[in-house]
């Protein structure tokens, strides 16, 4: 295995008091290592049922990485779980973090264009789709967030077309996906005193929903459907994770959006502000969101 400069490491922001092993402490926990295959029975990513020790310790001290271990190890979200298990007392998570920095971040590598052509709407390439998320401003930043990260995310994501009427959202229910929306117009409505839809606004392209369940876990507050033939991409909240953890700006983007939402929710149950129309309640909590 030849050596190399370690590469950026994202997911393990929870681990900030974490020190790597050197090479001769990697190959030395390695060879203790009993084949024993605890560290994957205790692991939680649902991949470690299909990869073999073996390969595992293979792919840690030399260049021979199955696709399956690659894929594991970028999976991998350094919980530790493997640890207390070990009769050797190996520290696999911080195998697996040697393995991390040496494959570095998947996002960077070659991107698996058939899972984006075959999906596309008719009459849509793959300039256009990548435009549309541009529009998005979390993504606007080609510095921040290169094509090659974007043609990730919409390959791990899935994209939807709906015919006017379609619900794209329903109140109420649970989901952590975000939908970003790509072509068309979109009513927001929500349910009334009387159970009634009651609009609450028109979204179209360049604009996005679903960020209140994949931030808080909370049921959506309100339904969507559109109200012209459109396009969406649904993200999965994994996904959207990846992304986040990529470029900690998006990251950035959605917190501080959170943060504005949880203001402005606030301002709204106070008397001072009671009687202000919602736009200008937004503005004032966006000024006020740290």
């Amino acid at each position: 295995m030849q050596t190399q400069t370690p590469k950026l490491v994202v997911g393990i922001q929870h681990r900030t008091d974490i020190v790597p092993l050197l090479e001769d402490e990697v190959r030395f926990e390695i060879d203790m290592c009993i084949g024993c295959d605890r560290c994957m029975r205790a692991c939680p990513v649902p991949l470690s049922s299909l990869v073999n020790i073996a390969d595992l310790n293979l792919a840690t001290i030399s260049d021979v990485v199955a696709p399956h271990v690659a894929r594991f190890t970028d999976e991998c979200v350094m919980c530790g779980s493997c640890v207390p298990v070990c009769p050797v007392n190996n520290h696999r998570d911080l195998l697996m973090l040697s393995l991390k920095q040496r494959l570095g971040i998947p996002w960077d590598g070659k991107v698996d264009m058939s899972r984006v052509l075959d999906h596309l709407p008719p009459g849509w390439d793959v300039q256009l789709i990548l435009s549309r998320l541009r529009e998005q401003p979390m993504f606007s930043d080609q510095q921040l967030v290169p094509d090659n990260y974007l043609l990730h995310f919409i390959a791990n994501s899935k994209v939807l077309t709906f015919l006017p009427g379609a619900v794209v959202l329903h109140e109420g229910q649970y989901g952590r996906e975000i939908s970003f929306f790509l072509e068309g117009r979109f009513l927001i409505s929500s349910a009334g005193a009387n159970s009634e839809d009651v609009p609450v606004a028109v979204l179209r392209r360049g604009e996005f929903v679903g960020e209140r369940g994949m931030l808080t876990g909370q049921p959506r507050n309100a339904t969507v459907r559109a109200q012209t033939a459109a396009v969406v991409l649904e993200v999965p909240d994994q996904v959207m994770q990846r992304m986040m953890e990529i470029v900690p700006a998006v990251r950035t983007f959605f917190e501080q959006l959170n943060n504005s939402r949880s203001v402005e929710s606030v301002m709204k149950r106070m008397a001072i502000f009671q009687g202000i129309a919602d736009p200008d309640i937004r503005w004032i909590a966006k000024q006020y969101t740290v």
